[in-house]
């Protein structure tokens, strides 16, 4: 839909300028892991995500955790009992970021099939050209 060369630059100066914050906030290694195991998995606690984001180490996450808490990205519900047990979740800010998991989950299988594609081409030439 077309609305104007103006209308258009404005709504690209907003998305930038909005969108670096943003990236900030969700930014680095291990945001986008930690987020999208609690979408996939619901509330989980402190140890199971631990299980689950392959190579994060404890103080890692925890850190990363303060910072998504900080961002209003994640929940933590804390019950007072011995050993200290703490659950995640996601709120309704960070469900927002489910359809940006949809896009990116979509363009990994895109690549996918270009990057098996791709090797099933040269392999092939290869095999031809041995023979």
């Amino acid at each position: 839909m077309y609305y104007g060369s103006h209308l258009e630059e404005q709504i690209k100066e907003l998305v930038i300028l909005q969108g670096i914050p943003c990236l900030m906030q969700i930014g680095g290694k291990w945001k986008l892991p930690i987020i999208n195991v609690i979408r996939n998995q619901g509330i989980l606690r402190f140890g199971k995500i631990h299980q689950i984001v392959d190579g994060i180490s404890r103080k890692v996450l925890s850190e990363q955790f303060k910072s998504l808490e900080s961002d209003e990205l994640v929940v933590r519900k804390q019950f007072e009992e011995i050993p200290l047990k703490m659950e995640y979740a996601l709120n309704e800010r960070s469900k927002g970021l489910w359809e940006v998991f949809k896009a990116i989950e979509k363009w990994s299988i895109i690549v996918d099939k270009y990057k098996t594609a791709t090797l099933y081409k040269y392999s092939l030439k290869a095999a031809l050209m041995s023979s």
